[in-house]
């Protein structure tokens, strides 16, 4: 980074310099006090109890119902309601939460410590123009509103990859999931890393000690309460995200002089430049980059993505599922904003003595709770509260993440293959409350095992760059391709599941591709971004590193290496980018395949239902009586098999019983 020749003025830095040996204590990051592990610990507490809770009503409830059905007999179809009376209760609430609720646990799964803690750092490196996230989520939340939402509600689902098998086949189902679950896997240890890296920065306590306590707490509660307890849980963790933040952006906008103040130095200092309009795709943040290409990231995590999805789902009616999005727009883009003024707060108080060049933090992340310990850490509690809404956005997001695996695992992975087990064993099987259990297990399994994962692999988190760009960047590569293939089952009637898998294959080579070429590259010193100035002119004495007298000279860096063009391409597009690959190549594919087929190998038009109500034809008036039903979910056409498959194995069950 530059360092600005213009002379600064006189600061609250320097009027309240502290010696040598408290500067490195306080680099050192000894700003709890016994006030702030208790109120750490009551968050912490709080959270567990919420599981406790709900898991005792949840076995209250199912004694109130008779332990849910008779403990044997039934056969096949006994055992297929109890898993299903399960399945919806332990991953979807009984379809009976509240809209409220769950839109503040859609902002709390959304709004992770990468953006408490990730966002103000963009701000602080690279400039305001992350702000305009903002507005990318809005118009990602009216075109989930409006394109996805209706039909994949409408469908009753547990696993939003159910839709796929019903648009296309098990393969491409399967397929979706497999997606998922890598994402997810990928994703969630960034989460858990975040909070761990806070805590750290103020305590000192090392990140492998404090990421298995969190992780304990995750699971336990998830596992014991199910969804209703990580939507309530996410209700109070919002509530304390935001008291958080609010209290923190407040004492610091104080103490760096006021509003006015902190505008005024971060305009100066260029954090506040114009937006960017170029179509360049290279250029990081432009308007562009941030609307379009970052709304297909967040319209894909929102609208597909089973984190998100499953809480839809939850809901009773479409109208009530529409608010909610409508209330996590908003509640999701006010605290982007409040991260990005966050990032502001932090050049205007940093402004003249910058903590990287000054060896106070070691990475970007470290900022923010570098600026807690400066301001609130004389305030028994007040650091505690932060620590605690950093976590309170990665246990819920956390959570999320949990729970939405075990819906998959349960229905995508579980269930088929359970099914081809206990259809040959129908009259022997152990009833509504035994498949009930078995359910059960698996969800609660699922959880553990998948939290136990992501707390291992939080560890190599801390060898990654900036937790803003590869979190969006992982993430891309279950992103692209996930958003295509449900994109061209809702838009596009004439892409065939050997087209959906042809395009979420090569999307996901494309977008790897480039993923891990630019992080190669990034890693290699090849390829760098501007950054914006900064300066150390104003720091203590005692923080800046004396250099080596006799130290030999430092030969000056080589010149970047050359970079793969798309390489350069900026990190807001790859989830577009694997959409377009996606739904191009799988309409090539359909396409050419129809044109080769023969009359006879004509496929059955696709159900109406199982299109997005934007293209969904219009009904028609009946002409003649309809056709006799078919004898089974083959005949019909593709998308109604799900619509038959009940009936057809109901009525082969009663027959053989």
């Amino acid at each position: 980074m530059e360092e600005r020749s213009a002379v600064v003025e006189t600061t609250t830095w320097e009027a309240t310099a502290l010696e040598t040996d408290a500067e490195q204590t306080w680099a050192a990051g000894a700003a709890f006090g016994a006030a702030d592990y208790a109120v750490f610990a009551l968050t912490l507490l709080a959270t567990a109890a919420v599981g406790v809770f709900f898991s005792w009503r949840a076995r209250r409830q199912r004694r109130g119902n008779g332990g849910g059905g008779g403990g044997g007999g039934g056969g096949l179809l006994a055992e297929k309601e109890g898993e299903r009376e399960a399945a919806e209760e332990e991953l979807l609430g009984g379809r009976r939460l509240g809209t409220v609720p769950v839109a503040l646990s859609l902002v709390a799964s959304y709004v992770s410590g990468v953006t408490l803690l990730g966002a103000p750092a963009e701000v602080y490196v690279f400039g305001a123009d992350f702000a305009l996230a903002a507005l990318g989520l809005t118009l990602a939340a009216a075109v989930h509103a409006l394109v996805f939402l209706p039909t994949l509600h409408q469908l009753r689902l547990t696993s939003a990859y159910e839709y796929l098998e019903m648009r296309f086949d098990r393969r491409v189902r399967l397929l979706g999931s497999v997606l998922f679950v890598v994402g997810n896997l990928a994703w969630v240890p960034i989460v858990l890393y975040i909070p761990a890296l806070a805590l750290n920065q103020v305590t000192g306590v090392p990140v492998y000690i404090i990421t298995p306590v969190v992780s304990i707490v995750c699971i336990f509660y998830t596992s014991v309460g199910g969804l209703r307890a990580v939507v309530w849980a996410d209700v109070a963790q919002t509530v304390a995200m935001v008291v958080g933040v609010l209290l923190v952006a407040a004492k610091g906008t104080a103490d760096a002089g006021g509003f006015g103040a902190v505008w005024s130095r971060a305009r100066d200092g260029g954090r506040l430049d114009p937006p960017q309009w170029s179509v360049d795709p290279t250029v990081r943040h432009s308007v562009w980059a941030v609307l379009l290409g970052g709304g297909a990231y967040w319209l894909q995590a929102n609208a597909v993505n089973q984190n998100q999805a499953q809480r839809y789902l939850a809901l009773p009616t479409l109208r009530s599922a529409r608010i909610a999005a409508a209330l996590f727009a908003a509640g999701a883009g006010a605290i982007v904003l409040l991260c990005c003024y966050c990032g502001l707060l932090l050049y205007a108080f940093f402004h003249d003595c910058d903590p990287i060049s000054s060896r106070l933090v070691q990475r970007p992340d470290q900022l923010l709770p570098l600026l807690v310990a400066r301001t609130v850490g004389a305030w028994p509690g007040l650091p505690g509260l932060f620590v605690a809404a950093i976590f309170s956005a990665a246990l819920s997001s956390m959570s999320t993440a949990l729970n939405s695996l075990a819906a998959v695992a349960l229905e995508d992975f579980y269930r088929p293959l359970w099914a081809r087990a206990a259809a040959g064993a129908a009259a022997e099987g152990a009833g509504r409350r035994a498949a009930a259990a078995r359910a059960r297990l698996v969800v609660r399994g699922t959880v553990v095992v998948a939290g136990a994962a992501s707390a291992a692999l939080a560890l190599v988190v801390e060898h990654l760059g900036t937790v803003q760009q590869v979190a969006m960047s992982l993430a891309a590569l279950s992103h692209g391709p996930l958003l295509g293939v449900f994109a061209a089952g809702l838009l596009a009637p004439c892409i065939d599941e050997r087209g959906a898998l042809a395009g979420g294959a090569a999307a996901l080579a494309a977008t790897a591709w480039v993923v891990v070429g630019t992080q190669a590259s990034i890693a290699a010193g090849d390829l760098r971004f501007p950054t914006k100035n900064t300066s150390v002119a104003g720091c203590p004495a005692g923080l800046l590193p004396a250099p080596a007298p006799s130290a030999p000279a430092t030969p000056p860096l080589a010149a970047p290496g050359y970079v793969f063009p798309l390489y350069r391409v900026s990190y807001m597009w790859y989830t577009l980018l694997g959409c377009g690959v996606c739904v191009g190549v799988a309409l090539a594919v359909s396409l050419a395949l129809r044109l080769l087929a023969s009359s006879k190998e004509r496929r059955a038009p696709v159900d109406p239902l199982l299109l997005s109500p934007v293209v969904r034809p219009r009904p028609r008036a009946p002409a003649a009586a309809a056709p006799a039903a078919p004898d089974g979910p083959s005949a019909a056409p593709n998308g109604l098999r799900h619509l038959q498959y009940q009936a057809v194995e109901l009525r082969d069950v009663r027959a053989s019983a």
